[in-house]
């Protein structure tokens, strides 16, 4: 058994290439439909469940390893290239990283579009007991910078912004700081934009669906 846990970038090129295959093979069906190709149906549906059974067994093996009788024919090269990646020492953040860390989330906590719990609850007209509320039952991205606080990105005044960000949260048990950058960077699925910059324009909850695919999170 190999866990990759540690690993996030690693297991979330793996969910990656799981569903570039899912969609390589619907435009296989397509395209075999279109041409009028020598390939039964049974033949099509046998060949895409071999190969959604492999992709499904090496997620599976890299998220802690799965039955061996789960595992395709190939598994034991699988799990040594699965070995070879494997550190010897788990990484830990320098101080110079944490130095630099911290210089980075002051800079976006010091931009004007994060307003404190007080001006949030202005603008929202609402309690700050209201607004508290929903930090705490995750329907509300907050974020923290110790010791000054935390305050709120503004965009979430935006009801459809604010249906991204909940949506997100209820799937994500990740820290805020990784939910807001999943949230406000650019996707080259989304043309460059960033899922908040889309709410307005899409459906908020097909948003929320391909940040929880950036985050490594199955939805279920």
């Amino acid at each position: 058994m190999h866990d990759l846990s540690a690993y996030p970038n690693l297991l979330k090129e793996i969910e990656t290439l799981a569903q570039s295959l899912r969609l390589v093979m619907q435009r296989v069906e397509a395209l075999a439909a279109q041409g009028g190709a020598e390939l039964s149906s049974d033949d099509l549906a046998t060949r895409k469940e071999a190969i959604a059974r492999e992709i499904m067994a090496y997620i599976a093996l890299a998220r802690g390893g799965p039955p061996e009788t789960v595992l395709p024919a190939n598994h034991a090269a699988w799990s040594a290239r699965v070995a070879e990646l494997r550190a010897s020492e788990r990484w830990a953040p320098s101080d110079h990283d944490l130095a630099r860390g911290r210089e980075i989330l002051v800079r976006e906590f010091d931009k004007p579009e994060f307003l404190t719990l007080e001006k949030f609850a202005h603008l929202a007209d609402r309690s700050r007991e209201q607004i508290c509320d929903d930090i705490a039952s995750r329907r509300l991205l907050a974020l923290n910078v110790r010791p000054r606080g935390q305050r709120i990105p503004q965009w979430q005044l935006d009801q459809r912004v604010q249906q991204l960000t909940c949506a997100v949260l209820a799937k994500a048990s990740l820290d805020d700081w990784t939910v807001y950058w999943a949230l406000t960077t650019g996707y080259d699925s989304l043309s460059g934009k960033s899922p908040v910059s889309l709410a307005g324009m899409r459906d908020p909850h097909r948003l929320a669906s391909i940040v929880l695919a950036h985050l490594g999170v199955q939805e279920g």
